[in-house]
């Protein structure tokens, strides 16, 4: 998943001038470091209320704090991001703001899709990893395709998340499809 997640880095590098690449580097950074903090802080919060790990209730819960901490995430940096980037970082990130709020949107559709992935995957389900590395993998054709700002290579981070999270919630509601 990691890997899959930078690959837009590789890409912002090749199709982006230099200046935009450094600022989808930075929002990236931010995105990712905010993406790791939520994912554990959720993880230690539902540890403490579950003690089946097995259980839908287990990944109900994990769901619903996995969206409640990268909601904040998405509030905080994403759409009051004009207020809270150059107060917490100075002006020197006042390029990537406009850019905050798809970014975070796809961070938290890719968190919320990595819940589902590792739960069913802890259950011997593979259906969920080749679905989301099927789309995962699309990124890199989009960008192909789509690279002539940073805008396109943001849009196209929350395209693929939004797009791996319905994915895996059409899939999670239909058991007939549930297994491989």
């Amino acid at each position: 998943l990691f890997a899959l997640l930078n690959i837009d880095l590789v890409l912002a590098r090749f199709f982006l001038t230099f200046e935009d690449a450094q600022t989808y580097i930075v929002i990236s950074l931010l995105g990712k470091g905010l993406f790791l903090l939520s994912q554990f802080g959720s993880s230690k919060i539902t540890a403490l209320f579950s003690d089946q790990k097995q259980s839908k209730s287990y990944l109900y819960r994990l769901i619903f704090f996995t969206f409640l901490f990268n909601w904040i995430g998405f509030v905080v940096f994403g759409l009051e991001g004009a207020q809270t980037i150059p107060a917490l970082f100075g002006q020197k990130f006042a390029t990537s703001i406009p850019y905050l709020s798809f970014y975070f949107f796809g961070l938290v559709c890719f968190a919320i899709a990595d819940r589902l992935m590792t739960f069913h995957l802890a259950k011997k389900n593979f259906t969920f990893i080749i679905v989301s590395l099927a789309i995962m993998l699309l990124q890199i054709p989009l960008i192909v395709l789509h690279h002539e700002n940073i805008g396109d290579f943001v849009r196209t981070f929350a395209y693929i998340g939004s797009t791996n999270l319905m994915l895996l919630i059409i899939l999670q509601m239909n058991a007939m499809y549930n297994r491989i």
